[in-house]
């Protein structure tokens, strides 16, 4: 984090592309060499591996309200940074000249009160500017998005202003998250009630593309599964024809709204939703899918754990289909959003602005490519179970978090593989000084159906007979207590296969 001085909640928004990196800080500290409340732009360059501090940008019209660098994007040699607060409602362009960064244009809206600036997006030559509380007509707060270009002459020009047409609704706020790539734009309108299926905010997510300077509407986009709060739209990423859609409020098994995020692939012009990727545990109050980064085949979400520190789930596509890669965390919160983030290649940025006591705030980097992989499964050393021995089905058979291939007790009953009877018994079922789970009649490591009817049996026998075979207390006596009774068929039932 740079010297920024304190109360800076540096991290706040961040943008990465290639060896370029964006983080935007909410203000600047008393201390910094340039203090202004309004915040700056913090820039960094990679050189031989390393992120160094490359300067920083400050508004051109401080106010003294803090909103600066709220959302920020970053394309090639231009960056955006969205400034919504009510008395400026605007949106900064700044384009690399070759040598140093330099204000290019100053966008804004005379609509009061519209949050113009709340999200923003760039490709190429093209910016988006979210006014999520814009009114159309009699409609308040029914939202808008501009789409302004940059002429040959290096001005930027409104294109045109999109909106949810027919179906824009007062107070839904068109806009509260967009993206662009290329000629196509997506928009989120999270607080969208569906009227055809009678559900109240389950979100709609808007795709429009350009042909000959022209902006139409291509798709609207939903889940499969919607329930009422689903909250789709809040976050949302593309790259070329894949898009990727996050829903805070979806639920999922008896847990409530735990998010989860749903991948769209669009062939010709039609689009399918292809994957649904939940929380690495679903949780509650998670806001899974408002912060989303995609490029490629990976996909970045920030989340909230329940610690409440900030987190980001790591998702790849292998073989056409989408897994859970890893956990990227660092102690912190990132209040009720969950923290943002970026990725570029291998290279996840998660921004977090709670990161320091004294609310300094940060922005932690990490390469997917350059994390330690000593025996060269594809797991990285910090998440394998084994990471001295090639495992890449990261097989764990009794789930104490060492790998079967570096497990001395693959079954964690206490006896060792070399003299363990059963090597692979049923997890937690008491064994004798064998490693046989008490109760395996035919001594085949399980306890099934033909153990429970030599149990039956036995059960109302004599305690004595031959140890091993028969009705001995050394086959079925669970408890200990030299006597076979309803405890220790209870416990046989406990770990009893069925079959």
């Amino acid at each position: 984090m740079p010297d920024a001085g304190t109360n800076v909640s540096f991290g706040l928004s961040v943008a990465v592309q290639g060896d370029r990196l964006v983080a935007g800080a909410d203000l600047l500290g008393d201390d910094h060499p340039d203090p202004f409340e309004d915040g700056a732009l913090f820039l960094y360059k990679r050189i031989d591996g390393v992120w160094e501090e490359d300067g920083y940008i400050l508004p051109s019209s401080p106010s003294g309200a803090v909103n600066f660098a709220r959302d920020i994007a970053l394309d090639g040699p231009t960056i955006v940074a969205g400034d919504p607060h009510y008395q400026r409602l605007q949106a900064y362009v700044f384009r690399h000249d070759g040598e140093r960064w330099v204000q290019e244009a100053l966008l804004n809206t005379l609509q009061d009160d519209s949050a113009f600036g709340a999200q923003v997006a760039v490709s190429g030559d093209t910016v988006l500017v979210a006014s999520p509380q814009y009114d159309l007509d009699d409609m308040a707060n029914a939202g808008a998005v501009h789409v302004y270009i940059r002429t040959d002459g290096g001005h930027w020009i409104q294109q045109a202003l999109l909106t949810a047409g027919s179906r824009a609704r007062q107070h839904v706020q068109f806009g509260q998250a967009v993206a662009i790539d290329g000629d196509m734009a997506v928009v989120g309108t999270p607080w969208f009630d569906n009227p055809e299926i009678g559900l109240p905010i389950v979100g709609e997510t808007y795709v429009f593309t350009r042909a000959d300077g022209v902006w139409s509407l291509e798709a609207r986009l939903y889940p499969g599964v919607l329930n009422a709060g689903s909250y789709c739209g809040p976050g949302l990423a593309i790259d070329g024809d894949r898009i990727a859609l996050g829903c805070t409020g979806e639920e999922a098994l008896d847990l409530g709204a735990v998010g989860a995020v749903h991948i769209f692939e669009r062939v010709g012009r039609e689009w399918t939703e292809t994957a649904t990727l939940t929380n690495e545990p679903p949780s509650i109050g998670s806001v899974f899918g408002y912060q989303l980064a995609l490029d490629g085949d990976i996909l970045v979400v920030g989340t909230l754990l329940e610690s409440w520190d900030s987190g980001a789930a790591v998702f790849r596509r292998i073989d056409g289909a989408w897994t859970f890669h890893r956990w990227i965390t660092k102690d912190g919160g990132f209040g009720q959003s969950g923290p943002p983030v970026a990725v570029s290649g291998a290279s996840v940025v998660m921004g977090d602005s709670h990161a320091d006591p004294e609310v300094v705030g940060a922005a932690y980097v990490w390469d997917l490519e350059d994390l330690p992989d000593e025996d060269g499964d594809g797991i990285e050393d910090d998440l394998d179970n084994c990471p001295c021995v090639a495992n890449s089905d990261q097989i764990d058979f009794d789930r104490d978090g060492a790998g079967d291939l570096c497990d001395d007790d693959g079954d964690g009953d206490g006896i060792s593989n070399a003299t363990d009877a059963c090597i692979a018994g049923p997890i937690g079922a008491p064994v004798n000084s064998h490693g046989r789970p008490i109760g395996d009649m035919d001594e085949d490591c399980r306890l099934d159906l033909v153990d429970y009817s030599s149990f039956a049996a036995c059960a109302n026998g004599p305690s004595d007979p031959p140890p091993w075979h028969g009705c001995g207390v050394q086959v079925f006596d669970t408890d200990g207590d030299i006597d076979i009774d309803l405890l220790d068929f209870a416990n046989f039932q406990e770990f009893f296969t069925g079959e």
